[in-house]
């Protein structure tokens, strides 16, 4: 016989309801958070691709998480690349339907991105699913015969220096306070 654990609140006779044992949990299912992400959690299949006829990567602008991610990675083909925080990313703007322009705002500087068909990046952006994105050059990357996926011409970043860029915006309109 299975000891029952909470016989000691159950009215007198009473017996459990169920007589099977409850199911155990996976690591997983218990603490998802503590699961480091892998290749099945990302929806693209292979982490790069090449084209047979230029020998060259196949470009794609991000790629999406199944899970929400800590960081994202800001691929610049020709420079640097960046992996601010999701959590410092202060807010976004973007040109509504026209999926053209999108600027992440960060505390110390502003992303800005051109490009065309962004809606599905905004999205995972929005969504903290964007595990990266990268612009495009053709040097880098073959050529995009796709004209309706996601495609990223520029991005640019703007380093704010914390001094005001206008005299009279800095100003009080009430006047001068003493």
């Amino acid at each position: 016989m299975e000891r029952d654990p909470l016989k000691q609140f159950r009215p007198r006779g009473q017996q459990p309801q169920s007589s099977q044992p409850a199911p155990r949990l996976s690591e997983a299912q218990v603490n998802p958070v503590s699961q480091s992400p892998g290749p099945e959690d990302e929806l693209a299949p292979s982490p790069r691709q090449f084209d047979p006829k230029t020998g060259r990567e196949v470009y794609e602008a991000f790629r999406v998480s199944l899970r929400k991610r800590d960081r994202l990675e800001l691929r610049f083909t020709m420079q640097a690349w960046l992996f601010p925080r999701y959590f410092d990313l202060r807010d976004m703007s973007a040109n509504g339907y026209h999926g053209t322009e999108i600027v992440l705002i960060f505390p110390v500087y502003d992303i800005l991105i051109a490009g065309r068909n962004l809606q599905s990046v905004l999205y995972a952006l929005k969504e903290s699913r964007a595990v990266f994105i990268q612009d495009y050059h053709p040097e880098a990357f073959a050529p995009i015969d796709d004209e309706s996926v996601p495609f990223i011409e520029s991005m640019t970043v703007r380093v704010k220096t914390g001094r005001p860029t206008d005299e009279k915006s800095s100003q009080s309109k009430g006047g001068d306070v003493h």
